[in-house]
């Protein structure tokens, strides 16, 4: 194989390797999404959620918020009311 070849082969392969770890990044930050929603869901139906929970949401929405920062290309927005409403329970379920 030609030294070109070899190279493009090279390249080739970071490049996939590129792509799937985007791939799957984007899908974690896809999952923390419907995490983010689905507390903030059981929030409104009423259901008490422990502090930890609380803690482990609130790390989960800095990640999130931190990657859609860096990503502006990916699409964002649904989870505006949902983080206020869930910090806002935070903040009153660590008074207590």
């Amino acid at each position: 194989m030609r030294k070109a070849d070899e190279r493009f082969t090279i390249l080739s392969r970071e490049l996939n390797l590129s792509n799937i770890e985007k791939v799957n990044k984007e899908n974690e930050i896809k999952n923390i999404r419907r995490q983010i929603l689905l507390f903030y869901e059981d929030l409104r139906s009423g259901e008490d959620k422990p502090l930890d929970s609380f803690h482990s949401i609130l790390a989960d929405i800095d990640e999130y918020k931190k990657y859609c920062a860096e990503n502006p290309d990916f699409k964002n927005g649904y989870t505006t009311n949902a983080v206020e409403i869930i910090r806002q329970k935070a903040l009153l379920e660590m008074k207590q």
